[in-house]
């Protein structure tokens, strides 16, 4: 093999490996949480979305709390007339990793007066674009 023939092919080489470490931007969005309940008299659920970074946390209808302890989880408080369908959106910062994105309902409360604590068998939450 020629020299020029050589320096081409260490040419071409250098520049596929050099294309091999582009990386995409991440895009960031919104993520919805769906919740599904078998009960008609919700006033509160305490769920948790982990699976990676949560910018915010927003429950339109609801008051919402949201704590985050540093980690991939955020545990957050919905309360009102909770009733299913779209509980919060989430921001986060790459719509890429939505699949990583997973929620739990921890724990439930019944409306006024009672604030009886409902069995969390039956309840349904999912995060999805």
């Amino acid at each position: 093999m020629s020299a020029r023939m050589a320096l081409l092919a260490l040419a071409i080489t250098a520049a596929g490996a050099a294309c091999d470490g582009d990386t995409v931007s991440p895009t960031p969005g919104e993520l919805r949480v769906i919740l599904a309940t078998p009960n008609t008299n919700d006033g509160a659920v305490l769920f948790t979305v982990s699976g990676g970074v949560i910018d915010s946390v927003v429950a339109a209808g609801y008051r919402t709390f949201a704590s985050n302890g540093g980690g991939s989880s955020v545990h957050i408080v919905v309360t009102g007339n909770v009733t299913g369908g779209v509980l919060a959106r989430i921001q986060v910062p790459d719509l890429g990793r939505a699949s990583s994105y997973h929620a739990a309902v921890e724990q439930v409360a019944a409306r006024p007066p009672s604030y009886a604590l409902q069995t969390t068998a039956g309840y349904a939450i999912s995060v999805a674009k």
